[in-house]
């Protein structure tokens, strides 16, 4: 079984931003698919996964309306196929949201061994230490991916 390049990705404060919220209100309705996603944004994700031939799945708080998120993704730009599955989403007795976005990536990662190597994408801070270490590409939520961001989450992809 050939090892696969994963991308968690978060879609609030990395494909869409602040600045994108300010921007697209001076924009007429039909200029972008979906006035959420930033397409330069979106661009940088899909050029990752290019360049990397990794996958994406989903961390995003979007995964809860899974079809419909994957659907929103790949009419907005991401190539069909090119987003493969979701992180679970782990409640317990104390209710949903309970667990880290970390841990709930670990859980993914535990459930599937023909993983060679992940990056996360994403806004947050609240992923387990060998992931921030190793793993995190952190962007601002004010501006999402940034072309720096790209070219990190590049090189990360291709040690």
């Amino acid at each position: 079984m050939d090892k696969r390049k994963i991308i968690f990705l978060d879609c609030d404060g990395v494909i869409n931003s602040i600045q994108w919220e300010v921007v697209r209100k001076d924009m007429p309705p039909t200029s972008v698919i979906d006035d959420a996603i930033d397409p330069r944004c979106l661009e940088r994700i899909v050029s990752i996964c290019k360049v990397t031939g990794a996958k994406i799945v989903l961390s995003s708080d979007w995964r809860i309306n899974w079809p419909f998120a994957r659907t929103r993704l790949e009419r907005a730009g991401i190539p069909e196929g090119l987003i493969i599955d979701r992180t679970p989403v782990l409640d317990t007795l104390t209710g949903p949201r309970s667990h880290s976005r970390g841990e709930e990536i670990k859980a993914w990662l535990d459930g599937h061994d023909d993983i060679y190597d992940y990056i996360i994408i994403d806004d947050r801070e609240d992923f387990l230490l060998d992931q921030v270490r190793l793993h995190l590409v952190h962007t601002d939520n004010w501006i999402g991916i940034t072309e720096k961001d790209q070219q990190t989450a590049i090189e990360m992809l291709s040690r």
